[in-house]
Formats: C-alpha cells, structure tokens, sequence
C-alpha cells in the first residue's frame, strides 16, 4: 500500500500513521491509547538494543525487584511484548515459540502494572491490557504498509483470529479467501 503521511513533528507523524492504521480495521482508538502507542514508538525507535532482549528472563528478574524499580522492568517487558507482535510478529517463529506468547506475557505484564496505587495509570494499564490485540493489529498494519504482502500467512491469521479475535487477522483470512476463490461461470 503506498501511504503517504506528512506532520510537522515526528509525534505528529507516528499519530496520523496510527490514525490511519486503526481506521484500517474500524478501530477508534481512545486519545490515551493513541498517545501512549506514539510515545512507545518514539521511545523503542532509538533503541537497537530490542532485537536481542530475551522477555521471558526480563519478566522474571522483574518479579525480583520492587517498588518503581519493579514498575519500570515490567513495562519495558510488556511494551516490549507488544512492539514484538505488532511490529515484528515473524520472531515468534524464529524463537520457535508463538505469536500467542508475547501476547501472553504482555498482557501479564500489564495486568501487574494495573495494580498500582496511582488510579490514573491503574486504568490506562488495564486499558492498554483490554485492548492488546487492537493494538497489535495497528501496529502490524502499520509494519504492512511497507511489505509487499500481509506479515500473517493463512494459517498464522487463522490461528490469530480464532484464538484472540484479532480483526486485521480475520480481514487477511478475508483478502486470502478472495483472492483463491474462483469466478462463477454462467
């Protein structure tokens, strides 16, 4: 798909480009979701160090610690998990395990930052937990617009849909099915 997105800033960028990408798929992103997909983008884009994080080990020395340090291990794990699925859904595959982990281990993740005592971000935690596969979905819309063809083969987005009911899934199932489906000769 060629997209082209212009914005004065690079938050203004990233925001127009996960716009653009939820509309995709009829998702209204809450303004809280959106801004905080922007920042993590922004964040992890400087950061080359995330190719060689091995979250399961990351997850479990967080369980080790306490207080804000505690808080900031697990969100670098959870924000982690989701920039995996989302933007580089195929490492599942090369670490031979699937998709489905990183989602798992997400969305734990988040769920523990839910328990802080801070209200405002109990709830944006939840949220953010609520609405993993939403966020996936834009984020791995947003890694196709530079591929040729969809991230997900047939059976990966069958897996996605009918495990998580993710909906770009069910849409490339939906491109896959009529693209193969033979023209009705009267």
């Amino acid at each position: 798909m060629n997209l082209i997105i212009t914005a004065n800033t690079q938050a203004g960028l990233w925001q127009k480009l996960i716009h653009e990408a939820a509309q995709a798929h009829q998702l209204l992103l809450p303004e809280d979701l959106e801004s905080y997909l922007v920042f993590l983008l922004m964040r992890y884009s400087k950061q080359s160090q995330l190719a060689t994080s091995i979250l399961g080990q990351e997850f479990l020395s967080s369980q080790q610690t306490f207080g804000k340090q505690r808080s900031l291990l697990l969100q670098e794990v959870a924000d982690k998990c989701l920039l995996y699925a989302g933007l580089f859904p195929k490492r599942a595959e090369r670490r031979r395990v699937k998709l489905s982990y990183y989602i798992a281990l997400g969305c734990t993740a988040y769920a523990l930052l839910a328990e802080q005592p801070s209200p405002s971000l109990s709830a944006l935690y939840t949220q953010i937990k609520q609405n993993f596969i939403d966020l996936m979905d834009v984020l791995q819309t947003i890694r196709d617009y530079s591929a040729e063809m969809p991230s997900l083969l047939p059976l990966e987005a069958q897996a996605l849909w009918q495990e998580l009911g993710s909906r770009r899934a069910l849409a490339i199932l939906q491109s896959y099915s009529a693209v193969s489906r033979p023209k009705r000769v009267n």
